[in-house]
């Protein structure tokens, strides 16, 4: 009487060799699968291709004559080929009273049935169930016609386990290893739970899931890892704390507008969006979501119709001038009580929201620091590089006077010049005409705006040996712009200065600044 196994097996191996596969017989099957198949290789040996191993896989052979179409199977040899990543496959040959097989099915150990197999292992193991003993559990495998070769030959079971590989076997590896490492974590891998403390404020814990730092006390805090909807039973953490969330994902993006009326072109602002799924513990009129970006902070109370706007800048961190003029021109309409201003709220994919608000009093000084702003954006515009600069305010604040006087010489034109000397060589009328050639300029994050200016009106004496030159015409000669790692020398603008005062010597008195 012939075996049914040995049967399957020599029918299996002639298949396998008639469809070209190198058949590699397990010694003794304990580690549950018969055979390992390889393929010669059918990638060329190019630049792209030569790396590329021959498919091959594992194979666990059943023969039978029943008609059942399922087979239960030890979970530890199941576990075995679900977690190796080669391709395992399980081939059920059916007889029919012959020596020749009637069907051929193939089973591909897949993603769908690697995740039962991981999860009756787990589930097994959570309930206390010794994993040395899997052994003696079992796990049916079912086969139907989708898994049936059409037809009973070597070149119908290549073609299947091909198609169940693909082109490259390196990516097949690739793929089903993450498929073993994220199966059963859909829904997240580690979970906390906790109770509030006694005591303690959920408003506190609503700000923090809205991105504002903090921190709350807790009790029967627990950190622990779940697989298949099922606590794992070794858990991290677990007792009392004080529980801080950060960083916090916003849950969308978008752009706010602040103007003092329709017509205004404002300032805009790219925001996120804070919501939390806390505000079910709170009262409704305690519920809220936030707006905010590195300036400002909207938490909006839908329920009570609040709004309460905080506002903070870094004073030491370079911001763009045209951030700067955004931020200060909003904060000026928001600062200015009783004064009417439009918020206009943006979030990508929801609704746009119009807020017609009006300003309130705050002693936060904040007027100067505007205007020295607008006077570094002028200088910036007139030397036509405002889009090339960033400065932190602190930096302005160090050179305000120097950013604040040079602003104004270029938009009045007008500038008194005095000098004292010891004596004269030459005699000097009061209605004489002079030049005065001097430099002027300011720092304005790390670029230096300045120039030589020439100044021509009348020379005036003041008192011995002092005169003043003013009534006059201001030029700019010659314009410097400066970065911090230019090597400019003093001898460098002597010579310059003396280049320009070349042009004045020949018809005028001829004054030279270098202080």
């Amino acid at each position: 009487m012939v075996d049914l196994g040995d049967l399957g097996e020599t029918n299996f191996k002639l298949l396998s060799e008639k469809a070209g596969f190198f058949v590699n017989k397990a010694y003794k099957d304990t580690t549950g699968w018969d055979y390992i198949l390889e393929l010669p290789f059918e990638s060329g040996t190019t630049a792209s291709e030569v790396h590329k191993p021959a498919a091959t896989c594992k194979v666990q052979v059943k023969a039978t004559k029943k008609k059942k179409k399922r087979l239960a199977v030890k979970l530890s040899n199941l576990r075995r080929l679900a977690t190796d990543t080669m391709p395992a496959f399980y081939v059920f040959i059916e007889f029919d009273n012959k020596d020749e097989p009637e069907n051929v099915y193939v089973v591909h150990l897949d993603s769908t049935l690697i995740t039962k197999v991981l999860e009756r292992i787990y589930k097994l193991n959570s309930e206390g169930f010794d994993a040395n003993n899997l052994h003696k559990k079992k796990m049916e495998i079912r086969y139907g016609e989708e898994s049936r070769l059409a037809i009973v030959s070597g070149v119908c079971l290549k073609e299947y386990l091909l198609k169940c590989i693909g082109n490259n076997v390196l990516d097949y590896i690739d793929k089903k290893k993450k498929h073993l490492e994220s199966t059963g974590f859909e829904t997240g891998r580690r979970k906390f739970t906790f109770n509030l403390k006694k005591g303690s404020d959920v408003s506190e814990l609503i700000n923090m899931t809205l991105g504002v730092e903090g921190s709350v006390e807790v009790e029967n805090a627990t950190f622990y890892e779940e697989r298949f909807g099922v606590k794992d039973k070794n858990s991290f953490v677990k007792g009392p704390g004080k529980l801080s969330i950060f960083p916090v994902s916003a849950d969308s993006e978008g752009v706010i507008l602040i103007r003092g009326n329709k017509l205004s072109h404002g300032a805009s602002f790219p925001v996120k969006l804070f919501s939390t799924v806390f505000n079910a513990l709170a009262n409704e009129s305690d519920r809220s979501v936030r707006i905010a970006n590195e300036f400002f902070s909207i938490k909006i109370f839908p329920y009570s119709n609040k709004m309460v706007i905080s506002f903070n800048i870094n004073y030491n961190r370079p911001y763009s001038l045209g951030q700067l003029k955004d931020f200060f021109y909003a904060l000026d309409i928001i600062l200015s009580p009783g004064r009417d201003f439009i918020l206009d709220i943006a979030i990508d994919g929801r609704p746009k929201v119009r807020q017609n608000l009006k300003g309130v009093s705050c002693d936060f000084d904040y007027k100067r620091d505007m205007l020295l702003v607008e006077a570094a954006r002028e200088l910036c515009q007139y030397f036509d590089v405002v889009n090339n600069i960033t400065a932190s305010v602190s930096d302005l604040d160090r050179f305000e006077n120097n950013i604040q006087d040079f602003n104004r010489l270029l938009k009045s034109g007008t500038y008194v010049f005095r000098a004292s000397f010891k004596s004269l060589e030459i005699g000097v009328d009061n209605a004489e005409i002079a030049i005065s050639i001097f430099s002027m300029g300011a720092w304005v994050g790390d670029h230096y705006l300045g120039g030589l200016f020439s100044l021509k009106g009348k020379l005036t004496n003041i008192e011995d040996n002092e005169y003043k030159i003013e009534g006059g015409e201001v030029k700019l000669e010659s314009p410097i712009i400066l970065e911090k790692t230019h090597d400019v020398t003093k001898e460098d603008l002597h010579e310059e200065m003396m280049r320009v005062a070349e042009k004045y010597e020949k018809d005028y008195i001829v004054f030279i600044s270098e202080s």
